[in-house]
């Protein structure tokens, strides 16, 4: 999947240079961060077949997250959020 630049987006969080990790756009709110990311042909297809989806957190724990399909499902939620 491809991190994608969107309407709501006010922030990017930038790679680290000299690592091989690219820049994030994302939507910052009061307590939570909104990033965008979009499938390739393939990886949606796999998607469609098996109706799953990823997450992999890096580190020794995994903090709470929020999935969507639907951008009203997170933009709701963000709303409540940003001062």
């Amino acid at each position: 999947m491809k991190p994608t630049e969107f309407e709501e987006q006010n922030c990017v969080l930038r790679g680290p240079e000299g690592e091989d990790v690219g820049d994030l756009p994302c939507h910052v709110g009061a307590d939570c961060v909104v990033s965008v990311w979009t499938p390739t042909r393939e990886e949606l297809a796999e998607i469609n077949a098996t109706g799953r989806v990823y997450l992999m957190i890096m580190g020794q724990t995994h903090a709470p997250v929020f999935v969507a399909g639907c951008k009203d499902d997170v933009f709701f939620e963000v709303s409540e959020n940003v001062a």
